[in-house]
Order: C-alpha cells, then structure tokens, then sequence
C-alpha cells in the first residue's frame, strides 16, 4: 500500500431547494463517481473528496460536479451500489435490473440501459504537486 492523496472540492450548495449532485474525479491512471445530495448542506458550502493511492507529482487531474435531478440520484446510486468494492463494472451482469428514463418506442418492454440528463456543470483542473 502506498501514499493517499485527497482531493477536495468545494462549493457552495443554493438555499431553498432540493440539489442532487454527481461527482467525477478523472486522471491518467483513475475515473471515480461519487454522488451527493444537499440534504444536511442546504445553502451552506459542501465538498466533495477523493481519495487516490500513489497519485505521482505531476499528474493533471479533473474534478467535475454536475447538477442531477432525484431520479438521476436514485439510478446513479444504485449503480454504484451494486458496482462497489469489486461487484463488477456497470456492464457486468447485475444482481438486479438497473433501469433509466429512457424508453424504446418500438418494443418497451426490452428497455435500453443509461440514464439521459441535461446538467449544469463545473469542471476544474489541477496538477498534483509534492507536499512540503
């Protein structure tokens, strides 16, 4: 086992309202979801982290939050349930079916896979640097 490096994003959840959030951490060597909702947060600010095992100096990373409504909420997280420490990737065989919003007009009963969202979306970059 190596080193772990956290990234850390914040941001600053809206008052009032009801916000589901999806997180991507992208680098050369790793991609990782996360998801969030603002539900002990609301209109204060939040983070989000990732935590990467021998992340070399140097390495461009990409942090991403997008803004998901409650049904995008619940199919990402079932997902990633059934997809958690080592359950398979997402186009594995599943212990159960999970279904999107997206419906095949011609035969609805054999159902495409995917989830179609339209989001609002922050993306930051940053490169690893050593810690004094």
């Amino acid at each position: 086992m190596g080193d772990f490096t956290e990234i850390t994003g914040f941001f600053n959840d809206p008052p009032g309202e009801e916000n589901y959030y999806l997180f991507e951490y992208i680098d050369a060597y790793n991609t990782e979801v996360d998801i969030s909702d603002d539900e002990f947060s609301d209109g204060n600010e939040a983070l989000t982290a990732f935590f990467m095992e021998d992340l070399p100096t140097g390495t461009i990373i990409t942090l991403t939050i997008k803004g998901i409504d409650r049904r995008g909420f619940t199919f990402y997280d079932t997902l990633i349930q059934q997809t958690a420490d080592g359950g398979g990737g997402p186009f594995d065989t599943q212990p159960a079916t999970v279904r999107g919003n997206i419906i095949n007009t011609v035969n609805p009963k054999n159902f495409p896979y995917g989830y179609f969202r339209v989001s609002e979306k922050f993306e930051i970059e940053y490169t690893v640097v050593e810690n004094p």
